[in-house]
């Protein structure tokens, strides 16, 4: 994010040339608590005529906000691979982003098979976990945890 001083100096311009672009809608601010602009690099970069390039990447997963506008396509093999449940919401947050979502391996499932799908899925979750806690280490914690209360 850049100060208004930083923005007119990049572009080369006065502070009344920019408040001038933000009322004509060339470039909008983000307006912070206390009331102060900030700018997006994008945008300024958009207004100077750099256009970056925005990278094709193969299930990759975005970790910080400043990298989400660096991805225009993800490309998986399979819906569930991407992420087991909510795809569609993951295709929304995509289109809202401009990012196409490419799914390689389209299976036409019916409602039945993709509920039953879910469901085994649930159960192989939780079984593990079950069985996580009956661990050797989790007995340790379990009995700390005993001797503590006594």
């Amino acid at each position: 994010m850049l100060k208004p001083k930083e923005v007119c100096q990049k572009l080369g311009i006065s502070y009344r040339t920019l408040q001038s672009y933000v009322k004509k809608g060339y470039i909008q601010p983000v307006i912070l608590q206390s009331g102060k602009w900030r700018f997006r690099e994008e945008d300024v970069e958009k207004l100077m005529g750099i256009v970056r390039k925005r990278k094709v990447v193969l299930y990759a997963r975005v970790s910080s906000n400043t990298q989400k506008d660096e991805v225009s396509k993800v490309v998986v093999a399979y819906p569930d691979r991407l992420v087991r449940f909510g795809f569609e919401i993951i295709e929304e947050v995509c289109k809202a982003h401009n990012c196409e979502l490419v799914v390689l391996n389209k299976e036409d499932k019916t409602p039945e098979q993709k509920l039953i799908e879910d469901l085994i899925s649930i159960l192989v979750s939780f079984s593990g976990k079950l069985y996580g806690m009956r661990s050797h280490k989790y007995e340790k914690v379990k009995k700390c945890v005993e001797e503590l209360k006594a």
